[in-house]
């Protein structure tokens, strides 16, 4: 998890949950003037610290775990739900672990030739139900669930903030490794009001695109 210091009091709702899902909780502090105290609490918890970061931080540790491992990544806005890791990794073997699953994700119209992300795309949100799975082309990378020997990340090509989940769907494609918004009922995860600054509404839609048209348009 990237988590920004705006959102502190959301670690209060967040961590307690994950931190009994998952072997090792990795919290990637930005613009924090000090650890919160909730952080303190767990053993399975590794604390990484940031100055200046965008949401790319939630992969600074992919590279340290195990190959045979489940990598979440998760956001400090959502609620997840007890149950969540258990069925993010049931979904997970349907496909033998050779896809991705996320709750959040979208397709991208790219019949279009402009205003991909933000005008031609069509969302299935994290708070609305899906009746089946659905195969996407970008993930909501805070929802989402890999496996790390079948997917590989160049933290080195992720040059812009803020740009995670549509570098992620497309190192996703260039590795032909397919992506799927999973069944849930509406609601299954929830959105915590936040205050502050948000990341949604100032992406660098222009370098996106951009992005979409090397990738998609090959």
């Amino acid at each position: 998890m990237a988590t920004i210091s705006e959102r502190e009091k959301n670690l209060e709702i967040i961590v307690p949950n994950i931190s009994k899902q998952a072997e090792l909780f990795y919290v990637n502090l930005v613009g924090y003037d000090k650890i919160p105290n909730i952080l303190l609490k767990y053993e399975n918890i590794i604390i990484n610290r940031f100055k200046n970061k965008g949401a790319e931080a939630k992969f600074t540790n992919y590279q340290d775990i195990n190959n045979d491992d489940y990598f979440f990544t998760i956001d400090d806005d959502i609620l997840y739900p007890d149950n969540y890791s258990d069925v993010m990794i049931t979904n997970m073997k349907k496909y033998d672990n050779k896809a991705v699953c996320c709750v959040h994700g979208s397709n991208i119209n790219m019949n279009q030739t402009s205003g991909f992300h933000k005008y031609n795309r069509k969302l299935y949100h994290f708070i609305s139900e899906l009746g089946e799975n659905k195969q996407v082309m970008i993930p909501g990378t805070g929802t989402a669930c890999f496996f790390k020997k079948n997917f590989q990340l160049n933290f080195e090509e992720m040059e812009t903030f803020n740009m995670v989940d549509p570098y992620i769907g497309c190192f996703l494609h260039e590795q032909k490794i397919l992506i799927y918004a999973i069944k849930r009922n509406a609601y299954w995860l929830k959105p915590i009001i936040t205050q502050g600054r948000e990341i949604f509404g100032s992406n660098p839609n222009k370098e996106i695109d951009l992005l979409y048209l090397k990738t998609f348009k090959k």
